[in-house]
């Protein structure tokens, strides 16, 4: 063999690989062309006003996306000389295209605060309600976003006189955009009158008295007037009521939480439970041994067969 053509034969085989991944990156690449666009921002440092900006902006909202709209776009906003950097972001929504043109450099979302709410709700539960994921450009309407979300969480939670006020702060030098959510709590909310809509009057009548049992006190599910109004309460309340109509052989009935009536100079919600009970069904096993224990039989019915799901 000829020594002087090993480096030929070592320079092909790395360049294989190369090659390869060059097809992978190619075929990888998502292509939008054709699709329906949505909504188009543009996202700068809070001090810019980007309305002067937004006659550069060729792809339009309502529009097929277009490969070179959206080049002649970032070409134009880069001309201006103001930018060192434009950043696109496609998201697809169930509506279309969501572009988002980040103009360098920008402010991003850094450090979240909540006075007036940890001491009720943990601080990864109201970043999971606020949902700003990490790198995100800081927007307005981003913020005013989570406010109204951190609000309704509030009053879903019995804080019906509860109110957000936002604070953005700005760290021009680490380029970061921190924001204060102010929580007012005020005081949680007690159970007012309590009605269950769908089945017959007299069987309505047996599961509110069902929910006011020294049962449903034992295991946190009573809505007495006057007891504290909480999510938690709310959803044993609706698993006792399917325990007892399952009790009942009512195996494919449907129950759930259907919407509170908040009156502010008593603080006290009503709650509209909405309940269909289903046939009676009975089941029976024949020819399976479920359990050699008798007690552990109708557990492990339960377990196998759907309908007690």
């Amino acid at each position: 063999m000829r020594w002087w053509l090993l480096p030929i034969f070592v320079a092909l085989a790395g360049l294989a690989p190369l090659e390869c991944q060059a097809q992978a990156t190619q075929s990888n690449k998502v292509s939008y062309e054709g699709q329906r666009v949505a909504a188009v921002d543009l996202v700068a440092n809070p001090k810019i006003s980007v309305d002067s900006l937004r006659p550069l902006v060729q792809q339009r909202s309502g529009e097929a996306y277009s490969n070179s709209k959206v080049e002649n776009t970032i070409s134009a906003l880069k001309q201006t000389g103001r930018f060192s950097k434009v950043e696109l972001d496609v998201k697809p929504d169930p509506g279309g295209l969501h572009l988002t043109f980040t103009l360098e450099p920008a402010l991003y979302f850094g450090v979240f605060q909540f006075p007036g709410a940890t001491k009720r709700f943990t601080y990864t539960r109201l970043l999971q309600v606020i949902d700003i994921p990490n790198q995100t450009p800081y927007k307005q309407e981003v913020v005013a976003k989570a406010g109204g979300a951190l609000l309704e969480f509030l009053i879903s939670a019995g804080y019906f006189q509860a109110q957000v006020r936002t604070e953005p702060q700005f760290d021009e030098t680490h380029m970061l955009a921190n924001v204060v959510f102010h929580v007012n709590l005020g005081k949680r909310a007690k159970v007012g009158i309590v009605e269950v809509h769908g089945p017959e009057p007299s069987e309505a009548n047996r599961l509110l008295h069902a929910m006011r049992s020294l049962r449903a006190t034992a295991r946190g599910a009573s809505l007495k007037p006057g007891k504290s109004y909480t999510p938690k309460r709310i959803d044993s309340a609706v698993a006792l009521m399917k325990r007892d109509l399952a009790n009942q052989h009512r195996l494919a009935s449907k129950v759930h939480f259907d919407q509170s009536h908040y009156h502010a100079d008593t603080n006290h919600a009503d709650i509209i439970i909405d309940a269909q009970p289903g046939p009676i069904v009975k089941v029976r096993v024949q020819g399976a041994k479920l359990s050699w224990l008798p007690f552990l039989r109708g557990r492990q019915m339960k377990k196998l067969i759907p309908i007690f799901s």
